[in-house]
């Protein structure tokens, strides 16, 4: 049995053979849109990539600031409230936050402590405040101990023009 080949020839003017200008251009434009789609897609991926590797480990520094901060006996987690920080810097719970309400706080009137890790600076502060358990509504260390404390640790990083965050909460119950 014999082999069978398929040839399709576009008809040319003067029977002359080769590639037209015309079909060159349109390689070349598919050519360049595909290179184009690719790298695009690469470069985002990347990005996308490298900001889930930091959220990454932003997280575990939040978890291990969690961790640190839960091991320590109820009675040493001194709340942040409005007596803190001096006088001198300014009031973390303003006028427009009279609950104490960590969830609130603008973390960068916070002492915060920085870490840099693979290449990148993360900053890290914590807010501690006292909540109702069933509630989980927030009061001041003036209301009195509600045997419950929230444990807030926030962490931010920048990315080139843009920032991101990352923020953990527990619980710290009076035993």
């Amino acid at each position: 049995m014999g082999t069978f080949k398929l040839h399709f020839k576009l008809p040319r003017r003067g029977g002359q053979s080769g590639l037209s200008l015309l079909e060159l251009l349109m390689a070349i434009c598919v050519t360049v849109i595909v290179v184009t789609t690719l790298s695009v897609s690469f470069s985002i991926g990347s990005k996308h990539m490298l900001l889930n590797r930091q959220r990454w480990l932003a997280t575990r520094l939040a978890n291990t600031q969690i961790q640190a901060l839960k091991s320590q006996p109820y009675a040493y987690l001194d709340t942040t409230d409005t007596t803190f920080p001096p006088a001198s810097y300014p009031l973390i719970f303003t006028a427009s936050n009279t609950t104490c309400d960590c969830n609130q706080v603008d973390f960068s009137t916070l002492p915060s402590t920085s870490t840099q890790a693979s290449g990148v600076t993360f900053n890290m502060a914590t807010c501690i405040n006292f909540v109702n358990l069933g509630t989980w509504i927030p009061q001041c260390a003036s209301a009195g101990d509600t045997g419950n404390k929230q444990l807030l640790v926030h962490v931010w990083w920048t990315l080139g023009q843009s920032s991101a965050t990352v923020t953990q909460e527990a619980l710290s119950i009076r035993s």
